[in-house]
This record gives C-alpha cells, sequence and structure tokens, in this order.
C-alpha cells in the first residue's frame, strides 16, 4: 500500500517514522492495559477491543519496517527488499480489515451473534488477498466508510432507545476510523497536501492518546458510565 517511491526526503522520512513510531506505541500500550482485565473477566467485548488495538501495532510495526527499508534503498532495490516489502503490504492489508471487524465487534457483538474468532479471521483474509493481489485498495476506503456508517447507525440507535447513557467514546471510534481511512488509503494520499497530512497525523496521535486516557480512567474508578 505504499505510496512513497524507494527513495524518500529526509524531513518526510523523519516525520513519517516518528508519526508510525508514536501510534505503534499508543496502540501497543492500550493493547497491554486491557489484557490483564480481559483475562480476568474474560470479556468478549473488551477482547475484540484489545486485538483490535493490538492489530493497529502490528499495522505501524510493519510500516515502520516499509518505511525503514524505503529509508535504506538505493536506485536499484534488491530482489529481496522488495520481496520483503511487498510481504510487509500483505500483513498491512490483512491487520488493517481485522482491526477494523475486531474494533466493530467490540461493541456489537451482543446484537450479532454470528460474529466469531474464526468469521472474523476468513473475512479479514479474505478482503486483504483481494487488495493485495488485484491491487484494489479502494475496497479499504468502502470497507471503512461502511463501518463508519454502520457506526454512526448504531449511535443513532443506542440514542433513540431506553439507553441513558451515551459514550463519547462513539465519537472517538468515528474519529479513529476516520483517521485510519485518511492515513492508510493511498488515493487519498496521493490527492493530500503535505501540511493537511501532517494534522492527520497530529489528529489521529490525539485521538490515540485520547483514548489511552480515557482507558486509564476507567480502570483507575470503575465507573460504569465510563466504561
Amino acid at each position: 500500500m505504499s505510496v512513497r517511491p524507494p527513495m524518500i526526503p529526509t524531513d518526510v522520512f523523519v516525520i513519517e517514522f516518528s508519526y508510525f513510531l508514536a501510534i505503534f506505541l499508543l496502540s501497543l500500550a492500550i493493547y497491554l492495559q486491557t489484557r490483564k482485565v480481559q483475562a480476568f473477566t474474560l470479556h468478549r467485548g473488551i477482547k475484540y477491543f484489545q486485538i483490535a488495538f493490538l492489530s493497529f501495532a502490528l499495522i505501524y510495526l510493519c510500516r515502520l519496517f516499509q518505511l525503514s527499508l524505503q529509508g535504506a534503498s538505493a536506485s536499484s532495490t534488491p530482489n529481496w527488499q522488495t520481496m520483503v516489502s511487498q510481504a510487509s503490504e500483505f500483513f498491512v492489508a490483512f491487520f488493517t480489515f481485522y482491526a477494523i471487524s475486531n474494533l466493530l465487534s467490540s461493541f456489537l457483538w451482543k446484537k450479532y451473534r454470528a460474529v466469531t474468532d474464526n468469521r472474523l479471521s476468513m473475512i479479514s483474509l479474505l478482503f486483504a488477498v483481494v487488495v493485495f493481489f488485484l491491487r484494489l485498495p479502494i475496497i479499504l476506503l468502502v470497507v471503512g466508510l461502511a463501518a463508519i456508517v454502520l457506526l454512526i447507525v448504531e449511535i443513532v440507535s443506542r440514542h433513540n432507545s431506553n439507553q441513558r447513557i451515551f459514550s463519547p467514546i462513539f465519537v472517538v471510534y468515528l474519529l479513529l476510523l476516520s483517521f485510519f481511512l485518511f492515513d492508510l488509503v493511498p488515493s487519498i494520499q496521493q490527492l493530500t497536501p503535505i501540511p493537511v497530512e501532517i494534522a492527520g497525523y497530529v489528529g489521529s496521535i490525539s485521538v490515540f492518546a485520547y483514548i489511552n486516557f480515557k482507558i486509564k480512567r476507567v480502570f483507575a474508578s470503575g465507573s460504569e458510565e465510563e466504561k
């Protein structure tokens, strides 16, 4: 999914490396914070939430690896480097769909009983194969937009139901998915000026940092409303 040429300017390399590293560390922190709670409670929603952010961490670890290969490339890229980069692209595609599906499942699993770990894995693998081998990254955009629409429908549904507590975390999920698509879909990146791209990076880091803060607050207070 990389849209950069084999050699990239030093300033762009530093900006993207710093961004990828920040998202990787924040995602890993969210995963580690929720791991003990999920192991103790065996709550399916927490498990899907946890897997989603582990997937985010793996996505940006792969992107760090890809970026490092690009930064180290000479004018002619060795065959092994090309193969490793392509394998990394496939993993990015798979974990992208896996992250989105698990993020949605974290609050929809009670409503849709058909949600299972194996089905999420197989569907994500199928989408990744189609995107990678047919070179159709537009599918990522379509799936991401469908996830956003589904999330909005769930927000409206809960607001109109008898559930009096509305969690602002749904709004954070919307922002998270939006920044995620902005960052990963090549067609969007190609049309985005560098200053706007940097602003998107700052917004994305802010959302991940807020989720970290929210989780720490929930675990510290045990407030049901926060949960």
